[in-house]
């Protein structure tokens, strides 16, 4: 058997889940229970959380992008301050919570 990677399975559907992998009585496996990260502390949300609009937003910034548009930052501070309004203003109001 190959290995499986359950992800985003709430812990009071976790035994629901590993009932679905319907696995072999003589074989043996080894199971590593790890909670993941909240929503806040991940890279980019789950894929099934990634809306239309969102995927709509990149191409439009990758567009931008190309064409030579653009915000310069001069310092880190002012960066830090730019990317904490645009992941708030822009960001999250296209993450299905």
């Amino acid at each position: 058997m190959n290995a499986i990677i359950l992800e985003h399975v709430r812990g009071d559907k976790l035994c629901e889940a590993l009932e679905k992998l319907n696995p072999n009585p003589d074989q043996i496996f080894r199971v590593t229970i790890e909670p993941e990260k909240n929503l806040e502390e991940l890279d980019m949300p789950p894929e099934e959380m990634i809306s239309d609009a969102l995927i709509s937003a990149v191409k439009k910034s990758e567009e931008n992008c190309n064409k030579g548009n653009g915000t310069l930052c001069a310092n880190k501070k002012e960066s830090d301050e730019f990317f904490k309004r645009i992941w708030d203003d822009e960001v999250m109001p296209l993450i299905k919570l």
